[in-house]
């Protein structure tokens, strides 16, 4: 993947909105002038959602699940005039991979559903993706960048964000050319992508010229004592940091207390509104790095922000955007298929390869087209800190390229 910093610019593209009645217990559509009767005797087609709507990573599962209903209701009309009753089921992964594997196995039961947008972590997304595959059940997924998911050679697994290596590759860059790091201590906690992203961080770390002073690990949530001493001791330019936001933030808390000032940097966990709540005046001036930028950094993402915020009373964050592009790909997908055979139930297998050759242009996070493993041919990693006021801001923009 090629990697080159450039400035921020804005992503175009979203097409009028076209609202429909939504009944949010059942995802069921219709159309305007329809009615529950009409709407009933249409065929259903549903896309399925796969994201963590409890747990400690339950906010950007929620973003997840509630772009796809938006994505779902402009939809739903289109759809109907074809014959079909758009909708979508949503399953709670708990961010847990046996729990995955559950609600993976009831999603392949279900006949009505033809492809899945999910999850946010690369594990679960894994885990799904093996079930999904014999029954070739299309996995789209707005967040997870595991670069497994991909190198299996799953033909049902296409992502629209920048993979693991390339995030690792983007951080080290970011920490030698805009922080002038030489040196960095590496943190993680007992997550399951903790280490997956160190992997990518500390691969990358000597093509740059930085030095690996110091390597922690904790699982604990109120005592951070031992990281502090080890830190201390190797004295690094930056800390950089992978795990949940629980530990992250009594981290670096714990780093101010003890008078320790160097750079602290992380990964999207940090995002987290918790994390600033949690780590207290010591969030200012952390930097993290993610696949998704804040949703406002789009801003041709205004109409989906608007009705976003309007439906949920929360503002979107960059993986609510991200979802939404997801499900733009699945009914790309729907779209295509439906075309070839005009009238007639799509199969799981006929949408499977019409996602993976989708070319859509002018998206909310750009122009989507995936490769032969099911890789985005450009995407981009943002690098972000948190200001005085305790609002992210991007300072970096990377862009990715696919080989």
């Amino acid at each position: 993947m090629k990697l080159g910093f450039k400035g921020k610019r804005v992503l175009r593209g979203l097409a009028p909105w076209t609202l429909a009645l939504w009944t949010l217990g059942t995802g069921t559509l219709l159309g305007h002038g329809g009615s529950a009767a009409q709407a009933q005797n249409l065929a259903a087609l549903n896309l399925g959602v796969l994201a963590p709507l409890s747990g400690p990573q339950k906010n950007v599962g929620l973003d997840i699940r509630d772009a796809v209903s938006l994505c779902v209701e402009q939809a739903g009309p289109e759809f109907a005039r074809l014959g079909f009753r758009l909708g979508f089921r949503a399953f709670d992964d708990e961010h847990r991979d046996t729990v995955a594997k559950l609600r993976a196995e009831a999603m392949v039961k279900d006949r009505s559903i033809l492809a899945v947008v999910g999850s946010y972590s690369s594990s679960v997304s894994l885990t799904a993706a093996a079930l999904f595959s014999p029954p070739k059940l299309a996995l789209i997924t707005p967040a997870s960048s595991g670069t497994a998911l991909t190198a299996i050679g799953f033909d049902n697994v296409n992502r629209i964000v920048a993979r693991e290596d390339a995030l690792g590759e983007a951080f080290a860059t970011f920490l030698a050319l805009k922080l002038k790091a030489r040196t960095v201590h590496l943190v993680e906690d007992n997550s399951a992508g903790a280490s997956p992203l160190l992997e990518g961080v500390s691969g990358a770390l000597e093509a740059q010229g930085i030095k690996l002073v110091g390597h922690s690990r904790t699982a604990r949530e109120t005592d951070f004592s031992q990281v502090v001493d080890e830190v201390k001791k190797s004295n690094p330019d930056v800390v950089f940091y992978a795990g949940e936001y629980g530990p992250g933030a009594g981290i670096v808390r714990a780093m101010r207390a003890a008078r320790l000032n160097m750079l602290f940097i992380g990964g999207d966990a940090l995002s987290d509104p918790s994390f600033k709540k949690q780590a207290g005046s010591a969030f200012e001036g952390v930097y993290m790095g993610t696949v998704a930028a804040p949703a406002a950094l789009f801003k041709q993402a205004k109409a989906f922000g608007d009705a976003f915020r309007a439906r949920f009373k929360r503002e979107a964050s960059g993986y609510g955007v991200l979802s939404f592009d997801a499900c733009q790909v699945a009914l790309q997908g729907l779209r295509k298929t439906l075309d070839q055979n005009p009238g007639k139930m799509p199969t799981r297998a006929q949408i499977q390869a019409a996602v993976r050759q989708v070319n859509l242009v002018g998206q909310l996070s750009g122009d989507i087209r995936f490769d032969s493993r099911g890789e985005r041919l450009k995407s981009a990693v943002f690098l972000e800190q948190y200001g005085q006021d305790g609002l992210l801001r991007v300072v970096e923009l990377v862009s990715v390229r696919t080989k």
